[in-house]
């Protein structure tokens, strides 16, 4: 499992691949790794017995991008609408 920490590392280190082959693999890791995660650690399985379990996991998941996009776009337009320079 530490593959999937240590191969982005080295491949931004090393800058192989172009800026967004680089950008896909380290998501493409990324989200394998959170599945293995959801899958090994938390125990979770796609059943129809924990159905109200993924459905809250997939809410809480909507809710943190809401409350970082909304984060992304109050920033932007801060350091857009406030140029000292």
């Amino acid at each position: 499992m530490s593959i999937l920490t240590i191969l982005p590392f080295f491949i931004v280190l090393e800058k192989i691949f172009s800026h967004w082959i680089t950008l896909v693999l380290i998501f493409l890791c990324l989200i394998i790794q959170i599945l293995i995660h959801i899958r090994l650690f938390f125990h979770l399985d796609f059943s129809y017995e924990r159905k109200w379990i993924v459905i809250s996991i997939i809410f809480s998941l909507l809710i943190i991008i809401i409350i970082l996009m909304g984060t992304f776009w109050v920033m932007n337009n801060l350091n857009h609408n406030i140029d000292i320079i």
